[in-house]
């Protein structure tokens, strides 16, 4: 299994708390140049992206586990369709 869906779960809550704490970006400071203003606001879309691309594997972890566990339910679900079946056949008549 790709892994327990549970921390995986607990991790895409935690990133997303991240980037919600990054909040809405700063705002320019007209106090600050043109180019220190485009400082602050790079190094925050940096961060972002770097959370927002966290959290995007995260979910195509969390996918990829939830598909295994859906595979192995219909698997298991086939095989107990079968006993059944068997069983309805070696049944007395």
């Amino acid at each position: 299994m790709a892994s327990d869906p549970e921390e995986l779960k607990k991790t895409i809550r935690d990133l997303s708390a991240r980037l919600n704490a990054l909040g809405p970006g700063p705002d320019s400071v007209p106090e600050f140049t043109l180019s220190a203003n485009a400082v602050r606001k790079s190094e925050y879309l940096a961060e972002r992206d770097t959370v927002e691309s966290e959290l995007i594997r995260a979910y195509a972890r969390y996918a990829e586990a939830l598909e295994e566990i859906t595979a192995e339910l219909a698997a298991v679900s086939r095989q107990m369709v079968e006993l059944l079946r068997l069983q309805i056949d070696d049944a007395p008549r």
